[in-house]
């Protein structure tokens, strides 16, 4: 696991290890798990949210959520879609009091559910999850996040796999121009 801590990330430490994951000219798909229902369940919806309109093809968001309830068939469907896609699985986190606001790339992905006890099969390829709240405060907390801290940790995450998939300067172009044909 790797940990970009919340003094010393940007999008920019989620990029590099993003792209170091990556393999050359792989289709990327991102499978945004959680709920938009439960404060500090929604890094995912948020991240899929804030790329949306970004040119890569996203499962989950503020409008369609994929949560614990439907990850298993929406992942099955995403991969009989795009079955050599490099997948990017994006979720909350519960984690020790320090780890509160870090991000935490998995290289084999991520297990959906595992701070609620459920115990679902690993998803994706990479797996990044946003570090909303300290485990020894159980499950319940995740009703306590205040937005700011899911909010702040997707900008990170979108960023950091937008940068990683489109570059920089890309990104930034294609950002500017769906918020420019949005509605």
């Amino acid at each position: 696991m790797t940990y970009c801590r919340k003094n010393d990330a940007a999008a920019s430490d989620i990029t590099e290890s993003v792209r170091r994951a990556l393999p050359r000219g792989a289709e990327i798909v991102v499978l945004c798990i959680g709920s938009d229902r439960v404060t500090g369940d929604c890094v995912g919806p948020l991240v899929g949210h804030l790329l949306a309109g970004s040119g890569m093809t996203v499962y989950g968001s503020l409008a369609s959520p994929v949560t614990a309830l439907n990850v298993c068939e929406s992942y099955k469907l995403l991969r009989k879609r795009h079955p050599r896609a490099f997948v990017i699985a994006v979720d909350s986190a519960l984690g020790t009091d320090s780890e509160v606001g870090s991000v935490v790339i998995m290289p084999r992905g991520l297990r959906p559910a595992a701070a609620v006890g459920k115990a679902l099969p690993a998803v994706g390829d990479l797996g990044i999850a946003g570090v909303v709240s300290s485990g020894r405060l159980g499950a319940d907390s995740l009703s306590k996040v205040r937005l700011a801290l899911p909010f702040a940790l997707a900008s990170r995450i979108a960023d950091g796999i937008r940068f990683a998939a489109f570059g920089r300067k890309h990104a930034y172009d294609a950002l500017r121009q769906s918020k420019e044909n949005a509605p």
